[in-house]
């Protein structure tokens, strides 16, 4: 079963704001942080399930976590092709406000669990 579809139906739905798939290092980021911080009842994000190939967008979703953007708007330490932002630099800290959680390539629920 999908990974999505497996949470989506499982009672772990009850304690989730959001699931989704993340496709895009720039567009795709910036409209997950500003969810994120517009909701403040969010307190962790789990990034996990497979690695978008050629986007990478968990390992710049986890970059923009760790080190935040430069004065581009560039995602810091990013891999991606294009990992420039939109959001501010204050979104970015609210974001890093968070706990954001690697399980980048678990594909498992259990093990996400």
């Amino acid at each position: 079963m999908d990974l999505l579809k497996e949470i989506s139906s499982s009672e772990l739905m009850k304690k989730i704001a959001i699931a989704g798939r993340l496709f895009s290092e720039n567009k795709g980021i910036d409209a997950l942080v500003c969810n994120i911080i517009k909701n403040q009842n969010i307190q962790t994000l789990i990034v996990c399930g497979k690695e978008v190939s050629g986007h990478k967008t968990g390992h710049a979703l986890m970059s923009l976590y760790k080190y935040g953007i430069d004065h581009n708007n560039r995602i810091v330490n990013s891999h991606s092709p294009s990992p420039f932002l939109t959001v501010s630099k204050s979104d970015v800290e609210k974001f890093q406000q968070i706990i954001v959680v690697d399980k980048i390539g678990e594909t498992r629920l259990d093990k996400i669990i």
